[in-house]
């Protein structure tokens, strides 16, 4: 369905939107367009921003972020990178000139993410709640940093409003019309993890 609400809560969601918009145009006039909408991708590859929620994984692992924004009670949609390329190649294939498909997995909390994470590693990490007042308050800071002196923000008032919203989103049309096929989050938690392991163990980890 079309975008509805009144104002994007960041410049990249914002743009993203826009590039939809455009392209869609060409649709119209006949060029074979098919999008696709991925949800919050994870899995095994570097990390960095790109990979945001595998690099979270790993330093939560590490205790180095045992935060959850709000209690951790804000749903997201979380898809594995090798469900995301072949939906990308099944959607290429398969796909209707003009349609969108949501390339997504399993939704779930934040604080149900961090549970699979303590059940595949057989560990139980420590935990804080960070209320949204305290999270505004530092990604302020943050963004004041960056304006001021240059420095990259781990975070800014954009990105806390957004993941305190509920993004949750259903791949039925891509299973139904490309033979899309999703692993199930715990399953996938466990392959980020163990290749996140062997990361360490050769050195390329953090």
């Amino acid at each position: 369905m079309p975008r509805i609400t009144q104002r994007y809560f960041t410049e990249y969601e914002e743009t993203k939107t826009i590039a939809e918009r455009e392209v869609l145009q060409f649709a119209a006039k006949g060029f074979p367009v098919v999008i696709v909408n991925p949800t919050r991708v994870y899995g095994p590859g570097k990390l960095t921003e790109g990979n945001s929620v595998s690099l979270m994984i790993d330093m939560y692992d590490r205790g180095k972020v045992p935060v959850l924004l709000n209690g951790g009670k804000d749903i997201g949609n979380y898809v594995l990178v090798d469900d995301l390329v072949r939906g990308h190649i099944l959607a290429m294939e398969k796909g209707k000139i003009g349609e969108r498909y949501i390339l997504g997995g399993e939704n779930a909390s934040l604080r149900q993410l961090f549970q699979l994470v303590d059940e595949v590693s057989g560990k139980k990490h420590f935990q804080m709640n960070l209320p949204p007042k305290l999270a505004y308050l530092y990604s302020g800071i943050e963004k004041k940093k960056a304006e001021w002196l240059g420095l990259y923000p781990q975070i800014t008032p954009g990105w806390v409003e957004t993941f305190l919203q509920h993004w949750v989103y259903s791949p039925e049309k891509a299973e139904r019309e490309l033979g899309y096929t999703i692993t199930p989050l715990k399953e996938g938690v466990r392959i980020t993890y163990e290749w996140l392991l062997r990361q360490r163990i050769s050195g390329r980890g953090h």
